[in-house]
């Protein structure tokens, strides 16, 4: 809730959000690491699409952004981000006398950061193969910037908002501070009383809208934006980030509901900095039929369509659920995770 992008253009890169880590069936990703029992010094990479792709492992730490587009890009540069850390990290591993086999099946759920959780597994899965499992001495602060690097080697669209939320538990307010700080990640987190958790299980929920979005395309529309009006976007852009503590307050009283007004404020200066293109108006008829029983809504990810998160008014969340159902939607069941991510 809250937050802005860390694209390379946006103007200090600077950003604040409040990530709910949030456990969810269809969010589950099932990642495999083991050694190559062949003797080939390779790394296989298997997943996505069924087509494997190989790679030498003496040629793993030499990938550069551009290398390994396509299929095997994004499980490339999480390999080659989890030998670099061990590298740089643990003494006496032997990383290139053999070779690895990885099998990676992505999340299901749509915008609610399915990309962050793949890479961190994989980046975890390699660390546990060679370090006896041993990953939760991993500090939080490197396992997000090792996931940030990730995705932005392999060119994948997502923001750290989405990586804070899937490996951090429970709720937190997470400052990004890049190029400003030799720790960059700044991790507050949020305490919540058992009457807040029981109101955000309660009154916010989760669907599929169905609709399908284009995170590449929306984010060229926000680049498209701010080349032609810079004032305008970071503009929307300080609005967004105000809105963490709005946020805060409201989870901290106990009353949840004005975090619905928070989310579709968002929702509209999103839908500015992107030039039209950060919101659904066939979300909107969705929820047409709920509106008088909601505070607010908001396209998960980039926006656009995906999984929506409704905030309920009290008592009102079984009418909403019932608007739904009327036109053939479904809530995702979901709660808070006191964990994160981790690896089983």
């Amino acid at each position: 809730m809250g937050g802005v992008c860390d694209l390379e253009w946006w103007s200090g890169k600077d950003g604040d959000c409040v990530p709910v880590a949030c456990e969810l069936q269809s969010a589950k990703v099932a990642v495999r690491a083991s050694k190559n029992e062949t003797g080939k010094k390779e790394i296989v990479l298997n997943g996505f699409s069924g087509q494997a792709t190989i790679l030498a492992v003496d040629d793993i730490l030499n990938i550069e952004p551009v290398d390994c587009i396509g299929v095997g890009s994004f499980l490339a540069h999480a390999v080659a981000f989890a030998y670099r850390y061990l590298s740089a990290n643990y003494n006496g591993i032997d990383l290139y006398s053999g070779g690895i086999d990885i099998q990676a099946n992505p999340s299901a759920a749509k915008g609610l950061g399915g990309s962050s959780a793949v890479a961190a597994c994989v980046f975890l899965a390699v660390l546990g193969l060679f370090t006896g499992n041993k990953t939760d001495a991993i500090p939080p602060h490197d396992l997000i910037r090792s996931v940030i690097g990730i995705e932005k080697n392999a060119g994948v669209g997502g923001g750290w908002e989405d990586i804070a939320g899937i490996i951090l538990p429970g709720i937190n307010k997470v400052s990004y501070r890049p190029g400003k700080s030799a720790l960059p990640v700044s991790i507050t987190p949020v305490v919540c009383g058992a009457g807040t958790m029981a109101a955000l299980q309660d009154q916010l929920l989760l669907f599929d809208s169905m609709v399908p979005a284009s995170t590449g395309m929306i984010l060229n529309g926000a680049y498209s934006m701010y080349k032609q009006n810079p004032d305008m976007v970071i503009c929307c852009t300080d609005s967004i980030r105000s809105e963490c503590d709005i946020v805060i307050k409201a989870l901290l009283s106990g009353d949840v509901a004005p975090i619905g007004g928070s989310l579709s404020r968002q929702r509209n200066e999103w839908d500015k900095i992107t030039g039209g293109l950060g919101r659904s108006y066939e979300v909107d008829s969705i929820l047409e039929g709920a509106g008088s029983h909601i505070t607010g809504y908001r396209e998960a990810g980039a926006g656009g369509g995906g999984t929506v998160t409704v905030v309920c008014k009290t008592g009102m969340t079984g009418l909403v659920r019932q608007a739904l159902a009327e036109k053939g939607y479904s809530t995702i069941p979901w709660k808070v995770s006191d964990k994160g991510i981790c690896v089983e």
